[in-house]
């Protein structure tokens, strides 16, 4: 019960539904809440400034002259999640199929998943066709999470002074071609 109190929930009978607290009104189906928008945000930056930050400078140059793909396995996304994930996101694990990428992951203590389909646009790794679910999705839109994991993912190319010319999604890997 305490978790559906801290989510804003207040009240329960057998005959209704959790009602939101009328006091927190809510915009566009998202907390009006800055702080946890803020947290989140703050999150998806970590991550992937962690991610930029563990790019060695000599692998970069060898990635930069080499023309095979850069492979991304679901074990290794996994491996490297786990070690950067910090409360209240908890339990985070990607699933890399055919169709696009799946985040499934606790955000205090209640189920959310993000979907989505990398691609390369115009020499870029971006993120398309991003859903949100759970209650992530009262904290953050689909077109927010998407410009702001966009922006991360343009870092890592600028890292790596290689153009993305493709993305080959395999059940449990990515491979990212450079050009």
């Amino acid at each position: 019960m305490s978790k559906l109190r801290h989510a804003g929930f207040t009240s329960y009978s057998p005959t209704s539904y959790y009602q939101p607290r009328a006091s927190k009104p809510t915009r566009d189906r998202r907390f009006s809440n800055s702080s946890t928008a803020f947290l989140a945000v703050s999150t998806i930056d970590g991550v992937f400034s962690s991610a930029i930050g563990q790019i060695n400078p000599i692998e970069a140059v060898v990635i930069s002259t080499s023309h095979a793909p850069v492979v991304i396995t679901e074990t290794d996304a996994n491996t490297f999640i786990a070690m950067n994930t910090a409360a209240p996101i908890q339990q985070m694990h990607m699933t890399i199929t055919q169709a696009g990428l799946r985040l499934d992951f606790q955000l205090y203590g209640f189920t959310s998943t993000v979907t989505g389909v990398p691609q390369a646009v115009n020499g870029q790794l971006v993120m398309t066709n991003v859903t949100v679910q759970g209650i992530a999705s009262l904290i953050m839109s689909p077109d927010e999470l998407t410009t702001i994991v966009n922006a991360n993912l343009h870092q890592i190319s600028t890292v790596l002074h290689r153009s993305i010319s493709g993305v080959i999604l395999k059940d449990h890997e990515m491979d990212v071609q450079l050009r």
